[in-house]
C-alpha cells in the first residue's frame, strides 16, 4: 500500500503572479525586438518581400513567445513543486525525474528559423526608387 502526503499551497500567490507576469511581458517584449529587427532591414533596403518577411516575423515572434512563455512557466511551477516536497521532509533534493525538460529542439529550430529570417532581406537586391527597372546597378 502506498502513502501519499497531501500539501496545500498559500492562498497568496500574488508574488509568484506578478513575478510570472514580469517575466512574461519581457519574454514577449524581447521576442518583439528581436522580430522587428528582419522587418527592419526589409524596409531598409526595400525589399520587394518585405510583406513575407513581416509575416514570417510575426509567425516566429508568435511561436518564439509561446515557447519560451510555456518552458518559463513550466519551470517556475516545478521549482515551486520541488520546494514544497523538499520542505515536505520526505523528498530527496537530488531527485530530479519529473523535471520538465527543455525544449532545446524546438528553440534551434527557431534560432535556425530566425537567421533564415536575417539573411533573407540581406541577400535580396536592392529595390527602390532609384532604379525603375527593378535591377541593382
Amino acid at each position: 500500500m502506498t502513502h501519499l502526503l497531501a500539501n496545500a499551497e498559500p492562498s497568496d500567490s500574488t508574488i509568484s503572479s506578478l513575478t510570472l507576469i514580469i517575466i512574461g511581458v519581457g519574454i514577449v517584449a524581447a521576442v518583439f525586438v528581436l522580430a522587428f529587427i528582419p522587418v527592419a532591414i526589409a524596409w531598409s533596403r526595400r525589399s520587394r518581400r518585405s510583406d513575407t518577411i513581416v509575416l514570417g516575423a510575426v509567425l516566429w515572434g508568435v511561436l518564439a513567445a509561446a515557447s519560451f512563455t510555456s518552458a518559463t512557466m513550466a519551470q517556475m511551477k516545478w521549482s515551486r513543486e520541488k520546494t514544497l516536497r523538499i520542505q515536505s521532509g520526505y523528498y530527496d533534493p537530488n531527485d530530479a525525474t519529473d523535471e520538465p525538460q527543455l525544449p532545446w529542439v524546438s528553440w534551434v529550430g527557431l534560432a535556425v528559423l530566425y537567421f533564415v529570417l536575417l539573411a533573407w532581406p540581406l541577400s535580396a537586391l536592392r529595390h527602390g526608387p532609384s532604379s525603375p527597372t527593378g535591377i541593382a546597378k
